[in-house]
Formats: C-alpha cells, sequence, structure tokens
C-alpha cells in the first residue's frame, strides 16, 4: 500500500511539474504574441524597406525607382517648391536619363539640376523633404531643421517661412529651427511671434 501511495505521489509530482511547464511555456507563447503584434507594423516597413533595396541593388533599377518615385510625388514637391521659391520659373519636375529635369512654365524648356542656382538646388531639396514628411503617418508630429537656408537669398527665406508657418497653422506641426544666423533667428522669431508662449527660443555657445 505504501509503494502505490508512493507511485502515486511520484506520478502527481510528474504530472504537477508538466502542468507547471505547460502554463510557463503556454505564458511565453502568448507574450511572444504580444509582441509580435505590437512590432508587426515596424516588420510591415521593414519589409517595404527590404523591397526598396533590392529594386536599388538590382542592376539598371535606381533610375526606375527615382523615376517612380518622382512621379508619385511629383505634384507635392512641384507645389511646395514654388510655394517657397521665387521667381516661380518653373512649373514641375520630372525624372530622365538617370537625372532630375524642371520644367519651365513658359516653355518646353527642361532644366537639370546640374543648371540652377545653388538656392535653387537648396529649395528642390526641402520640397522633397516636406513632400515626404507629409505623407509620414506614423512618425511623430515633428519637423526639425538644422540651418537649412543658408544659401538662400532674402526673399527666399522669407517665403519658405512663411511655409513653415502655414505649416504650423494648418497641419498643427511642431517645428525645430536651429541656425547660426542671427539675423534668420531675428527673422523667424518675427514669423512665429503669434504662437506667444509657445514659441520657445533656446541661444546655445560653443563652450
Amino acid at each position: 500500500s505504501l509503494e502505490n501511495l508512493y507511485k502515486t505521489f511520484k506520478n502527481f509530482k510528474e504530472q504537477k511539474v508538466k502542468f507547471e511547464e505547460l502554463n510557463l511555456a503556454n505564458k511565453i507563447i502568448d507574450e511572444s504574441n504580444e509582441k509580435i503584434k505590437k512590432y508587426q507594423p515596424k516588420i510591415t516597413r521593414a519589409e517595404s524597406a527590404l523591397q526598396v533595396l533590392h529594386k536599388l541593388i538590382t542592376e539598371d533599377s535606381e533610375d526606375v525607382v527615382l523615376d517612380d518615385f518622382f512621379k508619385k510625388n511629383e505634384s507635392e514637391i512641384s507645389e511646395i517648391f514654388t510655394n517657397i521659391h521665387s521667381p516661380q520659373e518653373f512649373s514641375r519636375l520630372s525624372f530622365s536619363s538617370g537625372q532630375i529635369l524642371l520644367h519651365k512654365k513658359d516653355s518646353s524648356t527642361e532644366v537639370p539640376i546640374s543648371q540652377i542656382s545653388t538656392g535653387q538646388r537648396s529649395a528642390l531639396a526641402l520640397s522633397v523633404f516636406l513632400a515626404l514628411n507629409k505623407k509620414l503617418t506614423n512618425g511623430p508630429n515633428l519637423i526639425i531643421f538644422d540651418d537649412p537656408v543658408t544659401y538662400t537669398d532674402d526673399l527666399n527665406i522669407l517665403s519658405f517661412l512663411d511655409y513653415l508657418r502655414s505649416i504650423v497653422i494648418n497641419e498643427s506641426r511642431q517645428v525645430v529651427f536651429a541656425t547660426a544666423s542671427n539675423k534668420i533667428a531675428k527673422l523667424f522669431e518675427k514669423k512665429f511671434a503669434f504662437l506667444n508662449t509657445d514659441f520657445k527660443k533656446y541661444e546655445l555657445s560653443r563652450g
């Protein structure tokens, strides 16, 4: 009887250990599923990025990817470019034969970026950046600039700051703007003074 009781106890103990191990395994599975669910959006974006990278490393595909990018974003980039840059001599842009082309408004002339001014190139780069930022759905509601108008004349600096102000007003975006120019800092402060206490100014100096 004692031997049978011992065997029963031993069997019960083994079953208890197995039950605890099963509970632990189920807990680990549940936690893993929660992690998978949490990181699934990042996984999806990573897979999408890998597909683009795969296209880029495929022979002769870089031009195809860039052409596709400009076709999808042409209207947004062109609209921003005409808003932040004067004179408004270009109506749209495109990508052909491995280079970005700007199309003049009053003619069929196509101008490659190698033939436009430094200020126009800067405005075009900012237009591409802002167009992509507009399409950002999962990122922070924040835009950070570090001296974006260094090579830009006063008229176009004002146009750019006006555009940033419209973003703050109409899209409720927070803008962080760093500059080493006192003149640009003062212009920025004037343009955004309407924010009152929501406008913060920090003066930094080299140690």
